[in-house]
């Protein structure tokens, strides 16, 4: 059923299904919050895949959003809230709409870097070391290391590297959040994850810092 054809009287009688009710809140809040919804959020991407067209038009009704459907491979699939180029919508606001940090951006790209790298790798599972030596041992590691210390050198402190640390533990909960990646970290102190298909969306979002990463380094401030 596509949106456009949806009577205006029961434009929202969805609401009404049991099933709806009962997992509506919860789609709705990570939607509006950001998320990017997978298959492993099995109740919420079951609703919004059978209710695609009618949550659409609820979106762009209630809140001028737009309701993203996007196909990776064969059968993979996420969905998200997009904000109009014109208004932003409604929930338009600087603590609800903003870009990621710096920092943020950094860590991103290092990420969908490592991601690419593991391409044909199902899962992408990613541990503390491997995020190490990347940042050690990639293409791009003598940048890598001005940003996240300052300066170029082939040894750093424990104390050094644990503020590091503590920089990818903060990204990766914020990206969680987002539905980028899945923590797999059994303790609060370990880091250890997925990278999901869903990550594209960052290289979506900051393209131009991916493609010319040398020219947005000389850029930022150090961190």
């Amino acid at each position: 059923m596509e949106h456009e054809n949806i009577p205006q009287e029961g434009q929202f009688a969805f609401l009404n299904v049991a099933r709806v009710k009962r997992y509506f809140a919860d789609l709705n809040i990570d939607l509006l919050q950001g998320k990017h919804i997978m298959a492993d959020d099995y109740n919420s991407f079951q609703l919004v895949r059978e209710y695609f067209d009618e949550l659409k038009y609820y979106y762009s009704e209630l809140y001028q959003l737009n309701l993203i459907r996007i196909k990776r491979g064969d059968n993979t699939y996420y969905f998200y809230l997009d904000f109009p180029d014109e208004n932003k919508g409604k929930l338009y606001s600087s603590n609800r709409h903003k870009e990621l940090s710096q920092q943020q951006i950094i860590i991103g790209i290092i990420l969908i870097n490592m991601y690419y790298d593991r391409y044909f790798e199902y899962p992408k599972e990613i541990f503390w070391e491997n995020l190490r030596y990347e940042i050690e041992q990639s293409e791009f590691k003598e940048l890598y290391k001005k940003l996240l210390w300052g300066e170029v050198r082939d040894y750093y402190t424990d104390k050094e590297w644990e503020r590091v640390q503590d920089l990818f533990r903060r990204t990766i909960s914020n990206f969680t959040q987002l539905g980028w990646l899945t923590k797999l970290s059994k303790g609060k102190d370990d880091i250890h994850f997925e990278l999901k298909e869903s990550i594209h969306r960052f290289a979506e979002l900051y393209k131009s810092e991916i493609e010319d990463f040398p020219q947005f380094a000389s850029k930022i401030k150090i961190i």
